[in-house]
């Protein structure tokens, strides 16, 4: 293995190490943060994900096509709106982190299997956490936080 793909290992290592480091803390700060909060670190570490699994996909010489894991992945992966739901789902997906294979070794497949399945995890609860939150006013839907005043 040259030096140089032996850097970009090791540069995956930490990548996908430092992402699974955020997700933990977005699971243990969950109850304490607000849905726009969640949100916001969900939708960023979902970007950091893509960009990472990109990067691995390239140096895995592996096509831009579906593979069939992938395939059976989507058609077992059911998405949530309900908070609850999405965050049992990302706990279920936590323990599975658990093991999480070093990047840097022979076991970069299996890497890019977990992130790019992490990744769309993600992608199928965002919608539990809506960026604004809306309410029944009047008979209209209004942010939450916008005052109405009746005169």
């Amino acid at each position: 293995m040259s030096k140089n793909s032996q850097e970009i290992k090791t540069n995956f290592k930490k990548e996908a190490t430092d992402l699974v480091a955020t997700i933990n803390t977005i699971l243990e700060n969950f109850s304490s943060k607000k849905d726009h909060e969640l949100y916001e670190d969900l939708w960023h570490l979902r970007a950091d994900l893509e960009i990472l699994i990109v990067e691995i996909q390239h140096s895995l010489n592996l096509e831009n096509k579906l593979q069939k894991w992938q395939k059976n992945f989507f058609d077992e992966l059911k998405g949530t709106s309900s908070k609850t739901k999405a965050k049992a789902k990302l706990d279920e997906f936590k323990e599975k982190l658990a093991d999480f294979p070093d990047c840097s070794s022979n076991m970069l497949s299996e890497c890019y299997k977990i992130l790019w399945k992490l990744k769309e995890v993600i992608a199928s609860v965002l919608s539990a956490f809506p960026a604004e939150k809306y309410k029944w006013i009047n008979g209209e839907f209004q942010k939450e936080d916008e005052k109405v005043f009746e005169i």
